[in-house]
């Protein structure tokens, strides 16, 4: 394939506007999850409809399963990451996707499980407990182990959401759980978000 250089030379011979022809390379190349650089779900804790605006277009938007998981794998942007996992959960949940498409995002999901950053993680455990995904039990009681209070709140609530039954926990898990349950209780999503900030700062401060 001739390179962006050899095309423009070839424009410019043929009194074609160089920097037409790179417009359109870029236009060409522009993903719809771009607009996640800037605009998009800034807040761990949230409710639906106040979600910023190209977020809920493109929990709406058809497209493949696939472009977004590759998109994700493509992106350094956590908070894009974070993003993609809550749209594909949104769009799980509203039987948007062909059921390859569905078992591909669950899949995804239980990946999710293995990143560092607890608000990916508390995402995709809490799309694995929307999904009453049995086969990601494992996965997400391995998520009791965390050092963050959210991911172990929404792993026990998972997996209570896919046994029917709370599994059994230490002393530190309890204690993490019976934390968030107070913020809940008390200050709702304004607590729930000001913890989750502390803890993705501490994550952000962790020399991985």
């Amino acid at each position: 394939m001739p390179s962006l250089t050899t095309l423009i030379a070839l424009a410019i011979l043929v009194g074609i506007d160089p920097c037409g022809l790179s417009r359109a390379g870029a236009a060409a190349a522009a993903s719809p999850f771009d607009v996640l650089i800037t605009q998009r779900q800034e807040q761990l804790y949230y409710n639906i409809p106040t979600l910023p605006a190209d977020v809920l277009a493109l929990i709406q938007a058809p497209f493949a399963a696939s472009d977004a998981i590759a998109y994700y794998k493509k992106t350094n942007d956590e908070l894009i990451k974070f993003n993609l996992v809550l749209i594909l959960d949104q769009k799980v949940i509203a039987h948007q996707f062909t059921i390859p498409d569905n078992a591909l995002v669950c899949a995804f999901f239980t990946d999710c499980l293995g990143h560092a950053n607890p608000w990916i993680v508390t995402e995709a455990v809490f799309a694995l407990g929307n999904a009453r995904l049995k086969n990601a039990l494992p996965a997400i009681q391995g998520c009791l182990a965390s050092p963050y209070a959210t991911v172990v709140y929404h792993a026990v609530e998972a997996s209570t959401r896919i046994t029917g039954m709370t599994p059994d926990l230490t002393p530190d898990e309890v204690r993490k759980v019976d934390s968030v349950n107070s913020l809940m209780l008390t200050v709702g999503n304004d607590g729930l978000n000001a913890l989750s900030d502390k803890e993705l700062h501490s994550y952000e401060a962790t020399p991985y």
